[in-house]
C-alpha cells in the first residue's frame, strides 16, 4: 500500500525550509519529487522553486539547528504522516 503524501504537510515543509533552514524539511519536499502522485510532483516542484536557495552545510548559529524549531518540524511530521 502506497502512503500519500498531505500536501498541507509538504507546505508546512516548505515554510521550515524557507524561514528555517532545516534540512529534513527540504529533505522532505525533495523526496516529494518522486511521488507517484503527479500533483504532489508538481507542488513539490512548485515549493522547492520558491524556496531557494539551495541547502548550505550547517552551521553553529543556524537556525536549523534550533531544538525549538526540530521540535515543532517533528510535531507536523508526526501529526501528517499516517502509517
Amino acid at each position: 500500500m502506497r502512503v500519500r503524501r498531505d500536501p498541507l504537510y509538504l507546505f508546512a515543509c516548505h515554510l521550515e525550509w524557507r524561514n528555517r533552514r532545516n534540512l529534513e524539511a527540504h529533505e522532505e519536499l525533495v523526496a516529494a519529487l518522486d511521488d507517484h502522485d503527479r500533483d504532489i510532483r508538481q507542488l513539490a516542484e512548485l515549493l522547492l522553486h520558491r524556496s531557494s536557495p539551495r541547502p548550505e552545510a550547517e552551521s553553529g548559529n543556524s537556525l536549523a539547528n534550533s531544538v525549538a524549531s526540530r521540535r515543532r518540524f517533528e510535531r507536523v511530521r508526526q501529526y501528517s504522516r499516517t502509517d
